[in-house]
């Protein structure tokens, strides 16, 4: 059970036709604190999540080691 425990969303989902994983944080089994989410192909953001948004600032992680 993910609702209020640390994990990983599994099997990973698709949206906006993008693969993505998260592992982190969970409240109310939404992303919910410290996390991480891999964007295949293309990039793996860390930050702080509130109600499964991004909240605050975080950093963006490119494949290429670019950073934002």
């Amino acid at each position: 059970d993910q609702s209020n425990d640390r994990g990983k969303l599994y099997p990973p989902k698709l949206i906006n036709a993008t693969m993505i994983i998260y592992v982190g944080e969970w409240k109310n089994s939404v992303p919910h604190g410290i996390g991480r989410v891999y964007i295949r192909n293309e990039s793996v953001f860390d930050g702080t999540f509130v109600n499964g948004k991004v909240q605050g600032h975080g950093r963006n992680i490119f494949y290429n080691n670019a950073y934002f």
